[in-house]
């Protein structure tokens, strides 16, 4: 019962509109359908309590976020904590979920990462908490700057077809955008505390991929609706 009801609500604001792509066919053999969930730079969020070998089968802080895009005939693959990005591997997807930064990236990796944004291709990217002296490079190299550590809620949203009917959700230790006012192609959508000087996600226009970014990976990970499932039909569709 409970998946047929998730399969109605995903079905009424995910699907309607995308009438080229059929979300209810299986994904086998439909690399449109394929998702990566980029959690090699996760820094103990995505694959809490794991640690060591790393298992998408075995219980983890993110299987929930994962085991929901499954439920409606996406194949979502998980890359392990430590692993290195590499164009092979983003080039067998054109959707890619980034849970979390922790570490540097190589240049490789970052590299990688151009060039997926180079196609069509659409790109979730969740920050996470910074210290002083940290950034997030991958962040960066596209344009957004992440900065500090960041508790409160968010609940101060700018009108888009993502945000309509938005509630608050708690942001526990996660960044905020600090570039948005130089950057002319970052569009904020919603901020921390009602202050619009917390910006805590928006898009990041871009002429080939669609980008949403987010600072904080924890509140996204409890899936508040109808916001998650938003942010999944504006990058999917």
């Amino acid at each position: 019962m409970k998946r047929v009801l998730l399969y109605l609500l995903f079905s009424l604001t995910f699907v309607v509109g995308c009438a080229d792509i059929d979300y209810t066919e299986q994904s086998v053999n439909r690399p449109s359908l394929k998702i990566l969930v980029d959690a090699s730079h996760d820094g103990g969020v995505w694959w809490a309590p794991q640690s060591g070998t790393y298992s998408a089968s075995l219980p983890h802080q993110g299987k929930l976020m994962a085991d929901f895009l499954r439920d409606y005939g996406f194949t979502v693959d998980e890359l392990p904590s430590f692993s290195v990005v590499t164009d092979s591997i983003l080039q067998q997807y054109d959707k890619v979920i980034r849970a979390g930064n922790y570490g540097n990236y190589q240049s490789s990796e970052l590299q990688a990462y151009v060039n997926y944004t180079r196609r069509p291709s659409s790109l979730f990217l969740i920050g996470e908490y910074l210290h002083p002296a940290q950034i997030d490079e991958l962040a960066e190299s596209l344009g957004i700057n992440f900065r500090g550590t960041y508790y409160g809620n968010l609940d101060l949203y700018s009108p888009h077809m993502i945000t309509e009917s938005a509630t608050s959700f708690y942001y526990n230790a996660g960044s905020i955008v600090v570039n948005a006012g130089t950057n002319p192609s970052i569009v904020p959508l919603g901020w921390l505390d009602g202050d619009n000087n917390k910006l805590a996600m928006g898009i990041l226009q871009h002429p080939f991929s669609k980008i949403f970014f987010m600072g904080d990976i924890n509140g996204i990970e409890n899936l508040p609706q109808p916001l998650t499932i938003k942010i999944f039909k504006w990058l999917f569709e």
